[in-house]
C-alpha cells in the first residue's frame, strides 16, 4: 500500500467521523445548553433578593451562554411575578448585552417601581444611546428611586441631549435624585457647562448649589466669572459651593479671585479670601495682606486663616500688627495663622497677647506658641497662661510646654505628676505618653476621667498602651462618643517614643 493511498484513507475516516458528530452529538450539545439556560432561568426566578451574590453568579453563568440566554431573559422580563421581572432586569444589567436595550426600555413603563428602577440601572450599565429618550422620560417617574437611577444612567451614557432634563432634575424634591443628576452632569462634562452656568441663576437654591458644585467638578475655566458672581448669592450654601467650585477649578481662577477681594460685597470678598487660601499660593500673599485691612471683620478673619494656610513668611509682619485688631475673632485667627507659619519673629507679640481679654484668643495664642516651640515662651506660659482663669487655656498652655520641652518646661511638667495636678496632666498628656514612665498610667487615667476631652481619649486610644486604650474606650462609652483604633495615627503620641 502506497503512502498516497494511506493519506486518502485517513482523510475519509476523518470526514465520516465529523459527519457522525454533526448528526448526533452537536444536537445533544445544543439541547444541553438550552437545558442549562432553562435551569439557570428557573434558579433566577426562585432566588431571594437577599441572595444577591447568588443572583450575580447566575448572571455570570447566563452571560457565558450568549444570545440564547439573553433571549430567555427577554421572555422572562414579562413574567407575571414583579419580583422575577425585577431580578431579570438586574441580571440583564450585569450581562450588558445590547439585545436587551429595547425590552429594558419597555420595562421603564412597568407597573412595578422596582422593575422600573432596575431597568434604568441596567440601561446605564449597557450604555446604549437608544436608551437616552426612555431614560429622560423616566426622570419624571412618580418613584424617586426610578428617577435617581434614570439620572445615574444618563450620566453613564454621557449624551448631551440629557443636559437640560438633568438640569431640571437638580430641583427635584428628592435629595438622591438631585445628587445623581448633578453627578451625571459632571460626567457629561463640558457640553453641560453653558446650561449649568444658566442654572446658577435658577430661583431654586438647590439647583444653584448643585450647579455650582458640578461646575467645580467639570473644572472648565469659562465658569470662573459666573461662579465669582455666585459668591453674592443670598443663600449661604450656594455661596460656599461656588467658593469650593473655584477651588476645584484651581489656577485659572486665581486672578479673578484676587480681583474679587476688592468687590463691594463682603460675602464675595470673604469667600474669595477662603478660595485663595486653598489655591492662591505665593501669588495671593500680597493681595491678602492688603485685605487684612478690610472694613469687614469676617473678611479680615478669613484673610488671616488663608495666610496661615499659605504659610508664606512675608505675611508675618502684617499678621503681628493684626494681633491688635479690635475684633477678637480676628485676633484669634491671626494667632492661629502665626502658629501655622511658625516664624519665631512672632513669639514676642504672641507672648504679649497671652493677656488678651478674650479667652479664645489666649487659648489660640498658647497653641501657637506650642507650635513655634521657642524657649522664650516657657516662662510666660508658666507664669501667665498657667494661671489663666479659664481651665482650657491652662490645659493648652500645659500642652505647649510639652511641645517645647526645654529643661524648665520638662521640670515644671514632671512636678505636676508629683503634685498629682490632674489638669496639667490632662493638658500635657501627649508629653507624658511619649515619656511613657511606668506607673504613670493611673494618674493619666484619673486625668482623663476628670478633665478629659475627645482629643485626650483619642490620644490614649492610639498610643499603644493597653491600659490607656481600655480607659479611653470606657470614657468614650460613658460620654457617648464613638472612637476608632488607629495605632500610630499621624501626629499622635506613642507610648515611650521619647525614650
Amino acid at each position: 500500500m502506497t503512502l498516497h493511498k494511506v493519506k486518502a484513507w485517513n482523510s475519509a475516516i476523518r470526514v465520516t467521523i465529523m459527519m457522525l458528530f454533526v448528526s448526533f452529538c452537536l444536537p445533544l450539545i445544543v439541547y444541553s445548553q438550552a437545558e442549562d439556560t432553562n435551569i439557570l432561568i428557573q434558579k433566577l426566578k426562585n432566588v431571594e433578593w437577599e441572595g444577591c451574590f447568588d443572583l450575580r453568579d447566575i448572571a455570570e453563568a447566563l452571560k457565558k451562554k450568549g444570545m440564547p440566554a439573553v433571549e430567555s431573559l427577554i421572555f422572562a422580563l414579562k413574567d407575571q411575578n414583579p419580583d422575577v421581572r425585577a431580578r431579570v432586569a438586574c441580571v440583564m444589567g450585569w450581562i450588558e448585552d445590547t439585545l436587551a436595550v429595547c425590552p429594558l426600555a419597555d420595562a421603564l413603563n412597568d407597573e412595578n417601581s422596582d422593575v422600573r428602577s432596575n431597568a434604568a440601572w441596567a440601561l446605564g450599565k449597557i450604555k446604549d444611546d437608544r436608551a437616552d429618550e426612555p431614560l429622560i422620560t423616566a426622570l419624571e417617574d412618580e418613584s424617586p428611586d426610578v428617577r435617581q437611577w434614570a439620572a445615574w444612567a444618563l450620566g453613564e451614557l454621557k449624551d448631551e441631549c440629557a443636559v437640560d432634563p438633568l438640569i431640571a432634575a437638580l430641583g427635584d424634591d428628592d435629595g438622591s435624585v438631585r445628587w445623581n443628576a448633578a453627578k451625571a452632569l459632571g460626567k457629561i462634562g463640558p457640553p453641560a457647562v453653558e446650561s449649568l452656568i444658566t442654572a446658577l441663576k435658577d430661583e431654586n437654591p438647590h439647583v444653584r448649589k448643585l450647579a455650582a458644585e458640578t461646575l467645580g467638578d467639570i473644572g472648565d475655566a469659562s465658569a470662573v466669572e459666573p461662579l465669582i458672581s455666585a459668591l453674592k448669592d443670598e443663600n449661604s450654601d450656594v455661596r460656599m459651593s461656588a467658593a469650593w467650585a473655584l477651588v476645584k477649578i484651581g489656577k485659572p481662577a486665581v486672578e479673578s479671585l484676587i480681583t474679587a477681594l476688592k468687590d463691594k460685597d463682603p460675602y464675595v470678598r470673604r469667600w474669595a479670601a477662603l478660595a485663595l487660601g486653598e489655591i492662591g499660593g505665593d501669588r495671593a500673599v500680597e493681595p491678602l495682606i492688603s485685605a487684612l485691612r478690610d472694613e469687614n471683620s469676617d473678611v479680615r478673619s478669613m484673610v488671616a486663616l488663608s495666610l496661615g494656610k499659605i504659610k508664606n513668611a512675608q505675611a508675618v509682619g502684617p499678621l503681628i500688627t493684626a494681633l491688635k485688631d479690635k475684633d477678637s475673632d480676628v485676633r484669634r485667627d491671626v494667632a492661629w495663622a502665626l502658629g501655622e507659619i511658625g516664624d519665631t519673629r512672632a513669639v514676642g507679640s504672641l507672648i504679649a497677647t497671652l493677656k488678651d481679654k478674650d479667652d479664645y484668643v489666649r487659648f489660640t495664642v498658647a497653641e501657637a506658641l506650642g507650635k513655634i516651640k521657642d524657649a522664650r515662651a516657657v516662662g510666660p506660659l508658666i507664669t501667665t497662661a498657667m494661671k489663666d482663669e479659664a481651665s482650657y487655656v491652662r490645659q493648652k498652655a500645659a500642652w505647649a510646654l510639652g511641645e517645647i520641652k526645654n529643661t524648665r518646661a520638662v521640670e515644671f511638667l514632671i512636678a505636676s505628676i508629683e503634685d498629682k495636678n490632674l489638669e496639667i496632666v490632662a493638658g500635657a498628656c501627649a508629653f507624658f505618653i511619649r515619656r511613657g514612665e511606668p506607673g504613670t498610667e493611673t494618674l493619666l487615667i484619673e486625668a482623663l476621667d476628670k478633665y478629659g476631652t475627645a482629643e485626650v481619649a483619642v490620644a490614649f486610644l492610639n498610643c499603644g498602651n493597653a491600659q490607656l486604650e481600655k480607659a479611653a474606650r470606657r470614657w468614650a462609652k460613658t460620654h457617648g462618643y464613638e472612637i476608632y483604633h488607629k495605632q500610630g495615627s499621624p501626629g499622635g503620641p506613642i507610648w515611650r517614643e521619647d525614650r
